[in-house]
């Protein structure tokens, strides 16, 4: 939104925003350009003064974003063209036709789909949805060590709700042999522990070859 936010100031547009925590597999750049096509279509053709609803949500294993404006709507016979490369609905003048070919094509090669819908779901006056379908992945595994309990807890509690899947170890031993268990994605250290200490730790981690890309 940030990439286009004057557009969205000066024609009063509210983008409202819910979303759920969780992870894909992606290009970031790639997967941003294709929400922010849908997006940018969105916001032009919503009337001044309208509402963006952008909601993700998630539906056995899969992740729906779902982009929904207050524009007049597609007509019907085009829906099914409107991601060929180069099309452009009667009387549209702006754009270069590419936006939900290239959003589609992003898509797919990440294992999802897009699905356009006009009127928009719950509307019988007009609108347009696009739902960006995109497969969920596994959750980071993310050791936080600390010797203070509260901490622990503070760090299970944030990192849990972003969906990160949170183990906790109360010094650097016990960080040890869970990490020779299962090996973590991210290790959060604290620097201060009794029996071995966050630096102590980092140092044991680097001596060992196998533990380098932690």
């Amino acid at each position: 939104i940030a990439s286009f936010c004057d557009e969205v100031s000066e024609r009063e547009i509210t983008v409202d925003v819910s979303t759920v925590p969780g992870f894909i597999a992606c290009d970031p750049h790639m997967m941003q350009r294709a929400v922010t096509n849908v997006l940018q279509n969105a916001v032009r053709f919503s009337p001044f003064g309208g509402t963006v609803t952008v909601s993700l949500t998630e539906v056995e294993g899969q992740f729906s974003l779902s982009i929904v404006d207050e524009g007049k709507g597609i007509e019907p016979q085009y829906l099914e063209r409107v991601t060929e490369p180069y099309f452009q609905v009667d009387g549209q003048i702006e754009g270069t036709g590419l936006g939900l070919t290239i959003t589609k094509e992003i898509l797919e090669r990440h294992g999802g789909g897009i699905v356009v819908a006009s009127p928009s779901a719950g509307s019988e006056e007009g609108g347009t949805q696009v739902t960006l379908r995109m497969p969920v992945a596994t959750p980071p595994k993310v050791l936080a060590v600390d010797d203070s309990p509260t901490i622990r807890a503070a760090l299970k509690l944030q990192l849990s709700r972003a969906g990160y899947a949170v183990t906790l170890a109360s010094n650097g031993r016990e960080a040890l042999k869970y990490i020779e268990q299962e090996k973590p994605d991210v290790l959060i250290v604290d620097s201060i522990m009794p029996e071995m200490n966050g630096e102590e730790l980092i140092l044991e981690l680097k001596s060992r070859h196998d533990q380098r890309t932690l």
